[in-house]
């Protein structure tokens, strides 16, 4: 996606490969935007699903030194406990091999996944800590998921393709698996000339927010609460986006703060 940098081919890429989308969250009973891999070990924890562990075939990386403070260590009332300890070429729920890591934030750190069970096909998995308050989310997917509409703004909600828990070394884990999708409108801008976007790519993004926005209110019955470009993520059309993602953490794997109980990798963006 270095292509973003390029004036000439910014629009053409977003018409044909790409378009917003709103990842949905509820809060105080509102819908918040935030739209947005033979042998293996198992796991000793005793969860329900297990966890199997593939070897990685480039084992050099460069080590974060320990004492550094990186990723969701910056969070403010950061606690590893709460985290689930994800480790690259691990297998959760028997289907999804890690990847790579894309995101974190205070509530859940984000990975991408091959599903072994539909042709290898690519899936963000979202993790979540354990913390109640963030756990109405998946009621709120699966409300919409069964939701039966014909509303053209539906396609512009992410949805959720499955879910279930993980049982950490601490606590429980609550997992979310969705599309994968690309980068967050507040990140396109970065990249492009000025920071500017062009009149016709702004009318383009808004008829979609819009169209999103009234199926949120009118077909599922709920309400945004935090619009803005970096809670809005470019879906992908392309896998090799994804592909390109995956060797390139084959061929330079990212950086890693490996400690007694976890490792903590840096995250990398799907562009």
């Amino acid at each position: 996606m270095s292509a973003l940098c390029s004036r000439q081919r910014l629009t053409p890429y977003l018409e044909r490969n790409a378009w917003p989308f709103c990842h949905t969250l509820r809060k105080n009973n509102r819908l918040k935007f935030r739209a947005f891999f033979a042998t293996g070990r198992r796991s000793t924890w005793g969860s329900d699903h297990s966890v199997a562990t593939t070897r990685l075939s480039n084992p050099s990386f460069e080590r974060i030194d320990p004492s550094w403070v990186v990723e969701e260590e910056t969070l403010r009332g950061y606690q590893s406990r709460y985290y689930y300890p994800v480790r690259l070429g691990d297998i959760l729920n028997d289907r999804y091999k890690v990847i790579g890591k894309l995101g974190f934030g205070s509530a859940s750190t984000v990975w991408l996944c091959r599903d072994l069970r539909t042709h290898f096909k690519y899936a963000a998995l979202k993790i979540y800590i354990n913390n109640s308050k963030y756990h109405r989310e998946l009621p709120i997917y699966e409300e919409i998921n069964d939701l039966q509409s014909t509303h053209a703004g539906q396609k512009y909600i992410r949805k959720m393709y499955d879910s279930f828990e993980l049982q950490g070394p601490h606590v429980r884990h609550i997992c979310l698996v969705h599309q994968p999708l690309g980068i967050s409108l507040g990140e396109l801008k970065q990249l492009t000339p000025d920071g500017v976007f062009s009149a016709e790519l702004i009318r383009q993004t808004l008829r979609c927010i819009l169209s999103g926005l009234q199926f949120l209110h009118k077909e599922a019955r709920v309400i945004h609460t935090d619009l803005q470009p970096s809670n809005m993520l470019l879906g992908i059309n392309d896998d090799s986006v994804f592909a390109k993602f995956e060797r390139y953490e084959i061929e330079n794997p990212c950086p890693r703060k490996e400690l007694d109980d976890r490792t903590i990798y840096l995250s990398r963006p799907c562009r």
